[in-house]
């Protein structure tokens, strides 16, 4: 009998590793399921983290590309605005050319040698020149023509003639031209040298 119990207990005994290693193991196993959740929420958070770092990269773009555009929009108005003062006597600036040109005319129409008149003359060209300069004041000129050389975009042709001045270069002013800053307001009428005239057409002229 007692032999008997003695293996019992033998028996016993030799179960108790089996329970423990099937423990260990479940252990093992929420351990690595658990460790999985965390890697997979970590994964997530780092996920979110990197959208919301796009987004914002996305939005600072967004905010200096519309700065920018406003920058250059002030910038825009400014120069448009500036233009606008700039020319904007131009419309009365042209209205009162003609004026210039009938003071010019009075002035050509009284010979200087005629001395009844000269105060009369005196008085026109003081006139005259007062209202150049006023116009300089400003930034309106009158567009050089005589002696310089022939420039669509200064001086209109109204003919050409022979000349001993070199070719294409202007001998005489009809019309006087103004520029308003760098725009010009009306080109001066001009004569246009052909130069010197050929001995052959001479000839034929004199014939």
């Amino acid at each position: 009998m007692v032999e008997k119990k003695t293996n019992t207990i033998s028996e016993a005994d030799e179960d108790i590793p089996v329970e423990d290693s099937t423990e260990s193991a479940t252990g093992e196993a929420d351990s690595v399921e658990v460790q999985t959740v965390e890697e997979d929420k970590a994964a997530e958070e780092l996920s979110e983290v990197e959208k919301l770092r796009a987004e914002a990269e996305t939005a600072r773009d967004r905010m200096l590309r519309a700065a920018a555009e406003f920058e250059n929009y002030k910038k825009r108005a400014e120069r448009e605005k500036n233009e606008f003062m700039k020319y904007v006597a131009e419309g009365f600036i042209s209205d009162l050319l003609p004026v210039l040109d009938n003071l010019e005319r009075a002035i050509g129409s009284v010979a200087e040698d005629d001395s009844s008149n000269e105060s009369i003359r005196e008085g026109i060209s003081m006139t005259y020149h007062q209202l150049l300069g006023v116009l300089e004041k400003r930034n309106v000129h009158q567009i050089q023509a005589v002696g310089e050389i022939f420039d669509p975009e200064y001086h209109e042709a109204m003919a050409k003639i022979p000349s001993d001045e070199p070719e294409n270069t202007v001998v005489e002013a009809f019309q006087h031209g103004y520029v308003l800053h760098d725009r010009v307001i009306r080109p001066a009428r001009v004569i246009v040298s052909q130069g010197p005239q050929k001995e052959s057409e001479t000839d034929n002229s004199d014939g």
